[in-house]
């Protein structure tokens, strides 16, 4: 039989000829659903929070300089804090990827940028001393980030964490000493690239801070293509730069992917920040609202997927007080916000299925998946109008993208969801089902 169902602007995940409940699919073990988080004592109470979520890897910052805060020699370790952090979150079951960054005073004149102070062979021995203590049992890390967004041109913003942007051979000369240091202490470990903004770019938009020719400029130097895997940071904000390309961070995907292959350095890619906030200044454009947000949970992690990543982190668990715009998966008290119950609808739904391709009908964005038994579609309207899907099944198991849950039958009744005030706590944009004509 052939179900035609209506398509509001909301996403659902469809499973296709069922013929009774599924039981829903566990998370894989592997690390592609991931979550930045900060690197305090106060975020580890979220760790139950995002194993719940489907979350399998963290990313969160580890600072040279509140490790060796002194010039010594021999150098002295406070590892005390990261001991702590990395213990927790290694022994709940998380992987890590940690950000190495915060130049000390003593050996660099910025924070964020070139090691000018002191012979780069300094960091060098921090960094195997980190990775000798962390690569190994009982925290066995074997992800390492090089600074963030080291793209960035202007040590004033050095709480970006990256400040190489006039400095790509100087970077490309860390790196080539960084990773056979890295693996010296850790064969398994991987060097990952500082997550590149590769947005609001100098010369092109007012205002801009980051270096638009960062990447060409690394990968031409000596040492540039020293690293294991890719990264980069996409924000919706950008899309309209990256979708002649393809679609969102598929986009910008294709384009950085034929950088590299162009280059002679093709590499796996993650994605270590991708958000959008439910809340933020008024007037800049953007649609912050927790409807927005936690539909753009479901479009990104499922984009990823497509666009074929190693691993992509939300950008972040938490609100940050003083941060005007609201990018957490929880409320600054660690209140669950809906983009949090979209993430995880979303890893229980597809974290096990692997991914086959795209569907192309008018209006409509749609993903498929085989989850073994069954195949699924992620499926919403592009375009914010209602279309119509049909779909060859005896029957349909619908998932909205909050967990909300109908099966279709063929000859069944018409399910209609009922209309919320507007005031209902997590429950935002529900999409309405019917049997088509």
């Amino acid at each position: 039989m052939r179900l035609r169902t209506s398509i509001t602007c909301v996403l659902l995940a469809l499973a296709l000829g069922l013929s009774s409940l599924p039981a829903v699919a566990a998370p894989p073990a592997g690390g592609f659903y991931g979550v930045q988080l900060d690197d305090s004592v106060a975020e580890l109470t979220t760790l139950p929070l995002a194993s719940a979520a489907g979350i399998r890897l963290l990313r969160f910052n580890l600072r040279w300089a509140d490790v060796e805060s002194a010039d010594s020699n021999p150098p002295a370790y406070n590892w005390a804090l990261y001991d702590r952090l990395i213990g927790e979150e290694t022994a709940a079951g998380f992987q890590l990827i940690i950000t190495v960054r915060d130049n000390p005073s003593w050996a660099a004149t910025t924070s964020c940028g070139p090691i000018d102070k002191v012979p780069t062979t300094r960091f060098i021995a921090f960094l195997s001393a980190l990775v000798n203590r962390y690569g190994k049992p009982p925290y066995n890390v074997k992800l390492w980030e090089l600074y963030n967004e080291p793209d960035n041109n202007h040590p004033e913003f050095a709480g970006q964490g990256g400040c190489w942007g006039q400095h790509a051979a100087a970077y490309a000369a860390l790196l080539s000493q960084a990773q056979p240091a890295i693996k010296a202490a850790d064969p398994d470990a991987k060097l990952v690239l500082g997550g590149l903004a590769y947005d609001f770019i100098e010369g092109v938009d007012a205002g801009g801070i980051f270096n638009r020719y960062f990447l060409r400029d690394l990968l031409a130097s000596p040492g540039g293509k020293s690293f294991d895997i890719m990264n980069f940071h996409y924000y919706r904000a950008f899309h309209a730069r990256w979708d002649p390309y393809g679609r969102d961070v598929i986009g910008k995907t294709n384009f950085i992917r034929g950088q590299l292959i162009s280059n002679g350095a093709p590499r796996p890619i993650m994605v270590t920040e991708i958000g959008h906030p439910s809340a933020g200044p008024a007037g800049d454009g953007q649609d912050y609202s927790d409807a927005a947000s936690s539909r753009y949970v479901v479009q990104g992690l499922t984009r990823g997927r497509a666009a074929d990543l190693y691993a992509m982190v939300w950008y972040q668990m938490t609100d940050v007080p003083a941060d005007p715009r609201k990018y957490g998966l929880l409320l600054a008290d660690h209140t669950p916000k809906p983009a949090y119950y979209a993430y995880q609808i979303n890893t229980a739904e597809l974290g096990a299925a692997t991914y086959l391709g795209q569907e192309n009908a008018a209006g409509l964005e749609t993903y498929l998946f085989d989850a073994g038994d069954r195949q699924k579609r992620v499926v919403w309207s592009s375009d914010d109008l209602t279309h119509t899907l049909t779909i060859t099944a005896t029957a349909i198991w619908v998932v909205d993208k909050l967990g909300g849950r109908r099966i279709i039958s063929d000859g069944g009744p018409y399910y209609v969801y009922p209309a919320l005030p507007a005031d209902t706590p997590l429950r935002v944009f529900l999409p309405a089902l019917r049997r088509g004509p």
